[in-house]
């Protein structure tokens, strides 16, 4: 909280809020950082955190949720086939979460699939209103104002990916101190 207020005294207005509501370009997010957690949401980081961007699509440095959810998309496969019903299966399992459970989560992203087809523009979760997005889709900010994917809404970056969306609602993850010392506005970060 105390850093929040040294970033407003600095930055003026212009400061992220942690879990706010970015818009971003999909195609522009190629990479991924690791490291962060969710209680980062907002913090503005300076140093050389993002120079260690790894490819979305390299197997050695990314969990398989992303890359196996876009090749889905790609191929055409049911959930099951993907094997992500099976990964989340061997994961939540073990808390007593059914297959059937997370089958029903997976339809939640077909109803986002079928929107996207029929209105040409990504959703955002009808639990999530105002400046503020709880969940979804989470992307740092780099240096030069580009996005980064967090690593959650691994699965919603595929379809988003996949059908190449332009105008892609997610939440702030961290964001590069040079963003705000090069007063970089808030409706250019993303896109």
């Amino acid at each position: 909280m105390i850093s929040h207020f040294l970033n407003l005294l600095q930055f003026g207005q212009n400061i992220p809020h942690a879990h706010e509501l970015i818009y971003f370009n999909s195609n522009l997010v190629k990479t991924r950082i690791v490291g962060f957690k969710k209680e980062d949401s907002g913090r503005v980081i300076a140093g050389d955190w993002d120079l260690n961007q790894v490819s979305l699509f390299n197997q050695d440095f990314f969990n398989p949720t992303f890359i196996l959810a876009y090749r889905k998309f790609e191929l055409g496969l049911t959930w099951e086939e993907s094997g992500l019903v099976d990964l989340r299966f061997s994961k939540l399992g073990r808390m007593g979460v059914s297959r059937s459970e997370i089958l029903r989560d997976y339809e939640k992203l077909d109803a986002i699939e079928e929107r996207i087809k029929n209105e040409g523009k990504f959703p955002r979760d009808p639990a999530n209103t105002g400046k503020f997005e709880l969940g979804g889709i989470s992307i740092h900010i780099d240096r030069t104002g580009k996005p980064v994917f967090g690593g959650g809404g691994s699965h919603r970056l595929a379809l988003a990916k996949f059908y190449q969306m332009e105008t892609v609602p997610g939440k702030i993850g961290v964001i590069h101190r040079k963003v705000l010392q090069q007063q970089i506005p808030k409706s250019s970060w993303g896109k």
